[in-house]
């Protein structure tokens, strides 16, 4: 691509519509230490990043951790509850 030429979107208003929200839940079972651990594993979350979820999620009950279309959260979703996080996808 040249300097002049614009990049297009290819992003329509049905993927837009379709966008899902990957929650992560508040519970009773998880440690703050293997929640951080997880979204820096999974996600490629910085520790930082990580330890704010966390914290977030401890103090509201939960946080939205990605946005996408419901197939690429899934495997996400499928991945983080094998590490026995509490997701839902909005």
């Amino acid at each position: 691509m040249t300097e002049t030429e614009e990049e297009i979107s290819t992003t329509t208003v049905e993927d837009i519509l379709m966008e899902k929200k990957l929650v992560l839940l508040n519970d009773q079972v998880n440690s703050f230490e293997h929640v951080i651990l997880c979204l820096v594993t999974v996600l490629d979350y910085t520790s930082e990043q990580a330890e704010q979820v966390s914290l977030i999620v401890h103090n509201a009950g939960k946080c939205i951790i990605k946005t996408g279309l419901f197939n690429e959260l899934e495997p996400i979703y499928n991945q983080l509850s094998l590490y026995g996080l509490t997701l839902e996808i909005q």
